[in-house]
């Protein structure tokens, strides 16, 4: 069998493909796990990805952009990117989890994060740190 799958992203992904255990990931499914990576390592286009149906072959958006996805079942993925007829950078993705994630940080104003956690903390004003950091103090503020 040659070798398609060119690296791993996650230590997860590779520990299933070696068949090893991993503390993380519950030991039902194994072999559904190792199958879908399998399949990954035999395929030589992305659009053979599309059978069987169950694979729900998808490219992804956002911060996942020039990515694809197949699943495992209802709550895992194994995320990839393709190039030529290899996949890449593939790691098994707890789908719910990063979706609760993501939707808890669409609430987070990351200039409350810097002054909270950064300039209060440490008794810095946003012209200091601008400053230090070496660019224009109205580049802080903005974010604040």
């Amino acid at each position: 069998m040659v070798e398609v799958i060119e690296n791993f992203t996650s230590f997860e992904t590779e520990k299933i493909w070696k068949g090893e255990y991993s503390k993380k990931i519950s030991r039902r499914n194994t072999n559904s796990r190792k199958e879908k990576l399998r399949t990954l390592n035999n395929t030589f286009s992305i659009e053979d990805l599309k059978s069987p149906p169950g694979n729900r072959l998808e490219m992804l958006k956002r911060n996942r952009k020039d990515q694809y996805n197949i699943r495992i079942n209802d709550q895992w993925r194994f995320c990839f990117r393709w190039s030529g007829s290899n996949a890449l950078n593939i790691e098994i993705v707890d789908y719910h989890g990063e979706v609760k994630i993501m939707k808890k940080l669409l609430n987070i104003h990351l200039g409350s994060v810097l002054e909270e956690e950064l300039l209060i903390p440490l008794e810095i004003s946003a012209y200091r740190l601008a400053k230090e950091i070496g660019i224009p103090h109205t580049r802080i503020s903005q974010i604040i």
